[in-house]
């Protein structure tokens, strides 16, 4: 019993540790292309946008990306898969902060500024490959050490 409930703790603290190492990763990469791409919203330059959003395919956990003009217009668009994020609307914008995990996603937003004014933002999406991949390690591992632990108590 007392290894199930250890087991269980253990299982418990990495999933929240494994979620706040995963928002934080996405938090500082949102925030870098925000600040890469102040230029090419200044400068309505859809183009060079659209450069910086493809720097995110080296990240296979990430769906998608947009970013918006201060008007709420989509400027530049990446997704990972056709359309993956076809459907995400400004106004979703308003209903978290700064990230948030939602069905099987993680969204993590940043404004654009240029002189401390807000001139646009940067929605970022990413799957949680990386959550679920280590949670099943971490089922295994329990498993395996039920196991081991049975045997020696059975012998």
């Amino acid at each position: 019993m007392g290894i199930v409930l250890a087991g269980t703790s253990l299982a418990v603290f990495q999933w929240y540790d494994i979620r706040a190492n995963m928002a934080n990763k996405l938090v500082t990469i949102t925030r870098i292309i925000a600040d890469n791409t102040t230029s090419a919203v200044s400068f309505v330059d859809t183009q060079d946008a659209n450069e910086v959003l493809l720097s995110l395919k080296r990240n296979s956990a990430i769906i998608g990306a947009i970013i918006y003009d201060s008007s709420g217009k989509i400027l530049a668009h990446y997704a990972r898969d056709k359309n993956a994020l076809s459907t995400k609307s400004y106004s979703i914008l308003k209903s978290f902060k700064e990230y948030r995990f939602i069905k099987q996603t993680l969204e993590v937003q940043q404004n654009i500024y240029l002189d401390d004014v807000i001139i646009g933002k940067v929605l970022i999406c990413s799957d949680l490959s990386e959550l679920n991949n280590a949670l099943l390690r971490l089922t295994y591992l329990f498993l395996t050490i039920l196991v081991v632990v049975g045997l020696f108590a059975y012998f």
